[in-house]
C-alpha cells in the first residue's frame, strides 16, 4: 500500500470526532486545563469574597451542533469577577488566568 493508495473516509471521520470516545478525550484535557488554572489562579484576600474565583472554575464537554459537528472540551468560571481577572481593569492587571493556563495544559 501506498500514500496514493489511502482514501480518508470523511463519514467515518465524523463519526470520530462526534464520538463518545472523542469527547471524553476532550473532557480529559478540560480537566487538565481546569487543574492548571486552579494552581495559577490570583486569591484576593481583601472584600467579602477571598477564594471565590479560585473556587468557581469548572469543565465540560459535549458535542456541538453546528455546521461542523464535533465535540468539544470547555473550562469556565462563573464568578462575577472572572472577566475582569482574566482581561484587566484600568486598576487591577489582566492576569489571562485561563489563556495561560491553555498554553501550559
Amino acid at each position: 500500500m501506498t500514500a496514493d493508495d489511502f482514501r480518508l473516509d470523511y463519514a467515518g471521520m465524523g463519526e470520530y470526532l462526534r464520538s463518545e470516545d472523542m469527547e471524553a478525550a476532550m473532557l480529559a484535557h478540560a480537566e487538565k486545563v481546569k487543574a492548571v488554572a486552579e494552581s495559577i489562579a490570583p486569591v484576593y484576600e481583601q472584600g467579602p469574597h477571598p477564594g471565590r474565583y479560585k473556587a468557581a472554575f469548572s469543565a465540560s464537554a459535549g458535542v456541538q451542533e453546528h455546521k461542523t459537528t464535533r465535540a468539544y472540551g470547555e473550562v469556565s468560571n462563573d464568578a462575577p469577577e472572572a472577566f475582569f481577572v482574566e482581561f484587566g481593569t484600568e486598576h487591577n492587571p489582566r492576569h489571562r488566568t485561563l489563556g495561560k493556563a491553555v498554553g501550559i495544559a
